[in-house]
């Protein structure tokens, strides 16, 4: 199988409407970029990388892309037990002429940079992201891309559609690339609260952006079939069963997105655009108005967890456990709480290992605590 500062969004086993991507447009376009930056958890500038991207991304919507590729030295588990590296994202960085001096770095839709790292190199380091997705987006494209993807939350099971279309002639033959991204994961970062505050949560960092898979075949895509002449559309369907785990990192159905792209060869990325999935579960919205905080340990737990939270007027509160399906595990009720701190032993005893979520709620608000059972 080829495969927080959060504030998150209605609740989990609800359906997720996305706005349809699909047919792909016919008008001729600009080019979009992509920053694919490559990174490691032990690197002590990547977090400013992280949020160079992101405010690229925030500042010329639906011109720039990001993903976050974790690669190299600084990537490797050490003292961290969590892994983020795949074997595609290493097959990326080591295009022949990525030429990588340091990181963080970043390629910029994989063409020469105009302030590279090395000589003749595709990276650059973070001052040049901005600049170079500006050369980018400003050029013209012979090809547009769009997506829509659908999922069975029970398989797990992307059913994605693609459409690219030439508006005007191509070269021979373009490849395709559909990649596997997952926001939200919580871990450590060095240098996170120094460049990146805004991402860390207490201690963990929110890890954001990153690849966790390249769904079409080859690291660096795979040829698209038929001509590619003014006029004339490609489409393709691919079928993906999401792991739920890839190395030690639980993949979380409610914090992946897809993104897609039309490149010549391993390199110069034409065209690129996030294909949207129907069917999401989403994340739990998390209201603070009538909680002032919460927390839950020990974490990991084997039996019996502390649900720890203070209520800012008397209420009435479940406190519940859902699954990665949004599928409720666990629930309990107490009525008539006082104001104040209030403590809820939670018995787990019967859960299996994996990844829950704890929610507090009055019934209109509530917050919302990962927790990961051990046993």
């Amino acid at each position: 199988m080829k495969k927080r500062q959060l504030l998150l969004i209605s609740i989990f086993g609800l359906t997720l409407n996305a706005f349809a991507q699909l047919p792909v447009s016919q008008t001729p376009g600009n080019r979009q970029a992509l920053v694919e930056e490559f990174t490691g958890h032990t690197c002590q500038y990547c977090p400013d990388g992280h949020k160079k991207v992101d405010e690229l991304i925030v500042a010329q919507a639906g011109k720039v892309y990001g993903i976050n590729i974790h690669t190299g030295g600084y990537a490797g588990t050490g003292t961290y037990p969590q892994d983020f590296r795949t074997t595609d994202g290493d097959a990326i960085a080591a295009i022949p002429t990525q030429l990588i001096a340091g990181y963080p770095a970043g390629s910029v839709n994989r063409v020469p940079a105009t302030t590279p790292q090395k000589a003749g190199g595709m990276a650059m380091s973070r001052g040049s992201f901005a600049s170079a997705s500006a050369d980018v987006y400003n050029q013209s494209s012979y090809v547009n891309i769009a997506g829509q993807a659908t999922i069975n939350v029970a398989t797990r099971e992307l059913t994605i559609n693609i459409e690219a279309y030439y508006t005007a002639n191509g070269p021979a033959s373009n490849k395709l690339s559909v990649m596997l991204i997952q926001d939200k994961i919580m871990g450590p970062q060095t240098g996170g609260s120094t460049w990146y505050p805004a991402m860390m949560v207490g201690a963990n960092y929110t890890h954001n952006k990153v690849l966790r898979d390249v769904i079409t075949t080859g690291a660096t895509g795979e040829l698209m079939a038929g001509p590619t002449t003014s006029g004339t559309k490609f489409t393709k369907t691919i079928t993906y069963t999401i792991p739920a785990i890839i190395k030690n990192l639980d993949v979380v159905l409610s914090d992946i997105s897809l993104i897609a792209f039309v490149s010549e060869t391993d390199k110069d990325i034409i065209a690129v655009n996030k294909v949207p999935i129907s069917g999401l579960p989403l994340a739990v919205n998390e209201v603070n108005s009538a909680f002032k905080s919460m927390s839950v340990y020990p974490n990991p737990v084997s039996n019996f967890a502390n649900v720890d939270f203070t209520l800012a007027e008397p209420n009435n509160i479940s406190v519940t456990v859902l699954n990665l399906l949004g599928q409720t595990v666990i629930s309990n009720e107490m009525n008539n709480l006082r104001a104040g701190d209030h403590n809820f032993p939670l018995d787990v005893t019967n859960l299996q290992s994996g990844v829950y979520f704890v929610k507090i709620s009055d019934g209109t608000n509530s917050m919302v605590k990962k927790i990961n059972v051990s046993k």
